[in-house]
């Protein structure tokens, strides 16, 4: 009942044009765009998680990923492309090397 009370809202909003458009989705408030209040209603009712936990799951959903790279250590410069990487600035994966993977990051 409380999902479907919800719902009406979102839907009176849209009818009173009280919506933003951003990135060319069309945003409900401070709850965010559709396609998000869909896929967090999605995970939720699949109840995986203690509901105080979804908060910060979502919180941390929202965070930048790293730039990340994989070499092919089997190519001939493989060594001279991971010591520019090296000197570039970027981390090795260390915990992917005993999977014979060289895998670079770079934080944004």
């Amino acid at each position: 009942e409380q999902q479907q009370q919800q719902q009406q809202q979102q839907v009176q909003k849209v009818e009173e044009g009280r919506f933003e458009a951003s990135a060319g989705e069309a945003q409900v408030g401070d709850q965010g765009s559709w396609a998000e209040q869909d896929f967090k209603a999605y995970y939720e009712a699949q109840c995986l998680l203690p509901d105080a936990d979804y908060q910060a799951l979502w919180s941390m959903m929202k965070t930048p990923l790293p730039v990340t790279l994989a070499v092919d250590i089997a190519r001939p410069a493989a060594t001279l492309l991971e010591a520019r990487l090296l000197k570039d600035g970027w981390r090795r994966r260390s915990e992917l090397d005993g999977a014979g993977l060289s895998v670079w990051e770079m934080d944004g």
